[in-house]
This record gives structure tokens, sequence and C-alpha cells, in this order.
């Protein structure tokens, strides 16, 4: 029989005798994987250590009766059966000795692999809470095991949460089993297990009458916690805390991912040439001036340090337009610059006048 690593073997032997009449003797033995082994030989010196042997629960019968009595067990453990003696649940494998084909060896194979990993992936968690786990209630005639093997896992209502739960030898916890999927839901049952089993029954059973199977201290602790029906779980101060002060200080909150606030870049370029007086007034500083108005791109602008003027390489001649472009100047200097524009343009003026001709006077030369 495989399944299970240690069981509550007296009490076991006893439900099987309920449910079949058949008196058994229960041995956990290693797999028997059909390999002859002489013993007469010394054995060898290896250099890895060998694997862990595989394990099972192994059912031994009188001989007397011994057909029926096999045929009782194999029913009892077969792969339709829905209800097993204390809830373990378990499966028959006939010995790999009285198997007759290879396909039926092959499969035996397969489920030795697969006890293998039971053993090893099956996980625990203890409990010091329960007082007993045997003891049966005249009322409802159920004991604590039988409560505690038939709660569902809430995933999968359809199966249930724990595979066994047995008294740890010579300890006074109680050891608990469960497949690595239910894990979680698993250990949150054991650590309310008083709360939770009154829950599932409440307005069923007087939940009074489940005080008995757990310790005074574990019925103490209890009162701070109470059965949520909507949620189908054991809440506590603490919970109730917990979205408390989530709710209070939402503005503590921050997202799992940063936040980058996306600020748009100042652009460096100006056209117009409102936009250059503009500028220049407000800043004491110019990029661009111009004898007529034409659209032209500023150079980043320096810090102000040592007055720069206007160099040759600075100057762009486009047909009759003239730019100059300078670094940042002071105030004093642009007053000085731009009256000195201003006189160059009076004495050009000054000289196409001398040139022309007076108003109303008499043209100048030889006369034929």
């Amino acid at each position: 029989m495989y399944r299970m690593a240690a069981v509550f073997g007296r009490r076991l032997t006893q439900e099987i005798w309920n449910f079949t009449g058949v008196q058994v003797a229960l041995r956990f033995r290693v797999i028997d994987d059909g390999k002859k082994v002489d013993k007469s030989k010394p054995a060898e010196v290896q250099s890895t250590p060998k694997a862990a042997p595989i394990k099972a629960l192994h059912i031994d019968i009188d001989q007397k009766h011994q057909g029926v009595n096999r045929a009782r067990i194999e029913f009892l453990y077969s792969s339709s059966a829905t209800v097993f003696p204390l809830g373990f649940k378990m499966r028959f494998v006939r010995d790999y000795r009285l198997l007759t084909n290879s396909q039926a060896k092959a499969k035996a194979d397969c489920l030795r692999a697969h006890q293998e990993r039971f053993l090893s992936q099956m996980e625990t968690c203890t409990t010091w809470e329960i007082a007993t786990l045997d003891l049966e209630d005249h009322a409802t005639e159920a004991t604590l095991r039988q409560l505690i093997m038939n709660i569902p896992d809430p995933a999968n209502p359809k199966s249930r949460l724990f595979h066994s739960v047995n008294k740890m030898f010579m300890k006074k916890e109680y050891i608990f089993r469960f497949h690595p999927s239910r894990s979680q839901n698993a250990r949150d049952v054991v650590a309310g297990l008083c709360v939770y089993i009154k829950g599932l029954w409440q307005g069923v059973i007087d939940v009074v009458k489940f005080n008995k199977f757990f310790t005074d201290t574990a019925i103490d602790r209890a009162k701070d916690a109470w059965w949520d029906p909507i949620q189908r779980c054991v809440m506590t101060k603490a919970d109730e805390e917990m979205q408390s002060i989530l709710k209070a200080d939402s503005d503590l909150i921050f997202p799992e991912k940063k936040v980058i606030v996306d600020v748009p870049q100042t652009t460096t370029s100006m056209t117009g040439s409102s936009q250059g007086s503009d500028d220049m007034l407000s800043t004491s500083s110019i990029s661009t001036f111009r004898t007529k108005g034409t659209t032209t791109t500023r150079k980043s602008r320096a810090t102000k340090g040592k007055v720069k003027l206007p160099s040759a390489t600075n100057t762009v001649a486009s047909e009759t337009d003239t730019t100059l472009s300078g670094s940042t100047l002071t105030e004093k200097d642009i007053s000085l610059l731009l009256s000195r524009i201003m006189q160059a343009l009076q004495l050009q003026n000054i000289a196409t006048s001398t040139t022309s001709a007076p108003p109303g006077g008499d043209k100048t030369g030889v006369s034929k």
C-alpha cells in the first residue's frame, strides 16, 4: 500500500477491522522492485552514496482464508474507493512478484517513482492546540480526526485539504501532512484550527462541544478570533488592523513602478525681430543684430565673462543684408555699438546726397 510514511498503526489496524472484519498487521518496509540480492556476497564499496530506499505501508494477513481476506482489502483501497479508514487516502498495490505481465510491472515501477516523490515532497506542519484526536463525541458520533480529514480544499472543494493527521512519536504535538500545492491554505487552517472547525459546523452542531478536543490555551486564544462566513476564513483583530493601516496611510503607498515626469525641454531657437528684442531687453544680452528684418538662429548662451566683439568669422553677408552675431554684451557696449551704426548710416546718406543734382538746379557739364 503506497501513500503513507508514518501511521497511527494500532488505530488504523482497528479501523480496517471495523471496515472489513479482517485482522491485519501493518509494516512500513522497502518496496520490492523484483531484483534479487545475494546476501552471501560482500557489499561493494561505492564512491557515491546509494539513494535512500523507497518505503511504503505493507499489510500482512493470515494465510487462512487468504483469498477472501485479500479481496476485501483490495476492494477497500481500490482505485474506485472514496471512503477510507481514518480518512487516509491510499491505494492497494499487489506485490511485484505476483504481477504476471510486463505492462503491469512497468506500471508498478511508475507507482514506485510516485511514492518516492510523495515521501520527499509532502509538506508538514505541527500544532500543540489539540488535546485529543480520536475521542468520539456521543451526540455527533464524530471524532476530531474525522472533522479534520473532511475539511475541503478551498481551491478545490471536491478534494480534501489534508492527507493525514497523527500524534507525533515521543512528542505532544500533532503533525499534519498535505500536498505542496495546498500549503498556504493548510497552514492557515492549522493556525486557527479551533475557530475554523467551529465555523464550518456552526448552526449544524453545538460548537461548544468541540471544546473538549482542544487545550485550554487554544480555547483562550480563540476568543480573539471569529469566523468570517463570506470569505470562509478565520479573522482576528490583527487582520482588521492590517486593513485599517492600508486605508489610513494611502498617501504613503507608492506604485510598484517609479513614476517619471516628462518635462518638455526649452527651445534654443527664436524667430522674428520681436522675439529677439524681447530677449535682449529681458536678459541684457543679444544674439543677433541686423540691418533689415531677417530670420536668424542664435547660438547657445555663454556664461558672462570677457566681452567678445564680433569678428569677421561671425559676419555673414547675404546679398544686401548684413548680419552680425555677438556674444554676451553689457548695456554700455550695446549703446556704443548702436551709436556707431547710426553714425555709419548718416555718413552713407550724406555721401548719396552730394553725388546727385540739387533740386531745381542745372545739370553740370559741357553743353553741346
